[in-house]
């Protein structure tokens, strides 16, 4: 009952709201605050044939001096006239005496001085872009949302598209999000609306993400990589929106508004397993299902684990649809169904979440019989099947090429998605997480994230240190030549275009991701006066790093390039040729990577050692793709007979 009123009285004040399309943010603050904390200013605008109000406070910048305020604004109030809310007294506004209450026209761009409680302020005064803008007004303040990721906080959310509402009405939640990103000082969100609605063209859903691109100066990164992806044909690619967004009339930033990764109409749209599992159980509330396998902190290095919920009853068809996402090893324990593979790769199984042991027992054999053919030398597991027959190649081929391209830190170990429809193969998509991708200045390890000159994708590894799924079928000629291919037809072709959209968007957004970094500096120690100058290098960073990768893709990613793969042939060990070279070139060949009980000989062109025979060491000219299959000494007759009987025993 205490839940069915709350609700009651939320479509009430949802409905009152948008009566008149006013709302009140929540002012004055509190009275420990004595600065221009308490000062805010509320701008009216004409949306829709309504019109919406609301306050905004002022705030303080991470690196600022005491008496320096912000007050962040959207665009759509510029030049309007504002009212004053102070909490009490008076204040003076650049020499001129206000009450709360009292209007103050067109306050303009840049610095005001403030006198208030006997104390002088300045006041830095910002307009965002001319993009959207999200008011949410929560029901108890958003404290408990930021002490706990988890959280949902109710209230009601308006979406400003130009002069109409892209949604007014109520919010079912807002609570964080992300796993690094939630550790930083702007938080991510998801939000629920109370109901599907298209935003912004992308089509009918609750469920939205709000991206705070904290460590992205230019704010655009994950919008270019997700518009990237959906252009060249990685499926199901998440399509986005810039806004600006203020909480309960504090100003939160510039963010991303996207379509989450997820199984449904309009977003991965594929047989949804976990509503075919709930209408096969009914009576059963499937979530208080009991949880089942391997778990604990360590459960993500335990290779060929598997974790379940103990549900009564499957679907008669569980071949899908799986959405898979590759995790790091210390964040799989927080999932709730899910296995490691036999290589020792964390796969959750994002959707159903709570899946049955039959369905993770299917899945995970699935990917096991892909990954053993990826494994092997000639690309085909003991079944005789070839890992075509498991993935599609050319998904797969645009996907590492992507991620090539976009020389992203994460590629095949985390934030890195398949799926997988009733009766079908894998899909490596869609993709997700570039704020740190495309050129990012940060030097992780020994790897600077800023030179265009170096494969990222081609060499990744998970958290073991041996390769990724990505890195392991670079091993084949077939892949690679694949992948050059997709680069020429599919990639090549828009590069100049992904320059331009870069520029464009820059445009779009600049005096909010100003207005943004103004705010969120705490770490990055700029002052006001110093961040438009910044920013405008940080976008020309980006834009010369994604020319001159364009650069090295088009060098390395030629149809005409060949490759050399070193084949085990019965050792133990991987080992992965990065390198693409030109039919002509002199090779050398490379010192042996392989184990095995018995004496290294050589490589040879072929398994059998019939082909051309190469020590370590040794140049030969290279005319089209090779592999050179390591060599072992045989064993004799009494050693054989001597392994035969300890095998029995």
């Amino acid at each position: 009952m205490k839940n069915f009123l709350k609700n009651v009285k939320r479509y009430i004040l949802c409905f009152a709201a948008a009566a008149v399309f006013a709302v009140f943010a929540g002012m004055p603050v509190s009275a420990a605050e004595t600065g221009l904390e308490n000062l805010g200013f509320v701008f009216s605008a004409e949306i829709a044939e309504n019109t919406f109000s609301s306050a905004v406070k002022c705030g303080r910048a991470e690196v600022a001096s005491e008496n320096r305020y912000l007050l962040s604004m959207p665009k759509l109030a510029e030049g309007t006239e504002l009212t004053v809310q102070i909490r009490e007294g008076s204040v003076t506004v650049d020499g001129r005496t206000l009450s709360d209450g009292d209007t103050v026209t067109a306050l303009s761009k840049g610095e005001h001085t403030v006198v208030y409680n006997g104390s002088t302020y300045y006041l830095d005064v910002f307009y965002g872009a001319d993009i959207p803008s999200v008011y949410i007004f929560t029901e108890n303040g958003m404290e408990d949302v930021l002490a706990d990721k988890s959280h949902k906080e109710g209230g009601n959310i308006y979406i400003i598209n130009g002069d109409k509402f892209e949604y007014a009405g109520v919010m079912d939640y807002i609570k964080g999000r992300g796993n690094a990103t939630w550790t930083q000082p702007k938080k991510p969100f998801n939000i629920k609306l109370d109901e599907k609605t298209d935003l912004f063209g992308m089509g009918k859903n609750k469920s939205w993400s709000l991206l705070a691109n904290y460590v992205d100066i230019t704010h655009i990164r994950n919008i270019v990589a997700m518009d990237l992806a959906d252009t060249v044909g990685l499926y199901y690619s998440s399509k986005s929106q810039p806004v600006d967004l203020w909480i309960d009339g504090e100003y939160y930033g510039h963010y991303t508004l996207i379509e989450k990764v997820e199984i449904g109409d309009n977003r991965v749209e594929i047989t949804n397993l976990a509503d075919l599992t709930e209408e096969a159980n009914p009576d059963i509330d499937i979530e208080e299902c009991e949880t089942d396998g391997t778990r604990g902190e360590e459960s993500g290095k335990e290779k060929g684990s598997y974790k379940w919920v103990n549900i009564p009853n499957n679907p008669e068809d569980i071949t899908g649809g799986y959405l898979l996402e590759c995790e790091l090893t210390d964040r799989y324990d927080n999932e709730v169904s899910g296995f490691v593979s036999n290589y020792g790769q964390p796969i959750v199984v994002k959707e159903p979440e709570f899946a049955s042991k039959e369905q993770v027992e299917y899945i995970r054999g699935y990917y096991q019989q892909l990954e053993d053919a990826v494994l092997s030398d000639d690309g085909y597991n003991k079944e005789g099947k070839h890992y075509t027959e498991y993935i599609d190649a050319v998904s797969m081929a645009r996907m590492y090429v992507f991620q090539e391209y976009v020389r992203n830190l994460d590629v095949g170990k985390t934030s890195f998605y398949y799926y997988k429809d009733a009766n079908g193969k894998l899909f490596a998509s869609p993709v997700w997480d570039f704020d740190m991708a495309l050129g990012h200045y940060f030097i992780i390890g020994e790897r600077n994230l800023d030179d265009p000159t170096d494969y990222m994708a081609t060499g990744s590894t998970i958290d073991t240190g041996d390769y990724t799924l990505v890195s392991l079928l670079c091993r084949h000629a077939d892949f690679r030549e694949l992948a050059a291919k997709v680069w020429e037809e599919d990639f090549a072709p828009n590069a100049d275009n992904l320059i331009q959209h870069i520029s464009d968007l820059a445009a779009y957004t600049k005096d909010s991701a100003i207005m943004d970094k103004n705010k969120w500096t705490e770490g990055f120690a700029r002052t006001t006066a110093e961040v438009p100058q910044w920013y405008g290098d940080q976008v020309v960073r980006l834009k010369d790093f994604m020319t001159a990768r364009t650069d090295f893709m088009e060098d390395k990613f030629s149809q005409d390039k060949v490759y050399v793969q070193y084949a085990a042939n019965g050792g133990e060990g991987l080992y992965l040729d990065k390198k693409a070279y030109n039919a002509g070139d002199k090779i050398e060949v490379k010192e042996n990577k392989f184990t095995n009980d018995t004496e290294f000989l050589g490589y040879n062109t072929q398994a059998d050692g019939k082909g051309e025979s190469y020590m370590p060491g040794d140049e030969f000219e290279i005319t089209e793709s090779v592999t050179l299959y390591a060599q072992w000494q045989k064993k004799g007759i009494f050693a054989r007979i001597a392994e035969f009987f300890s095998n029995l025993f």
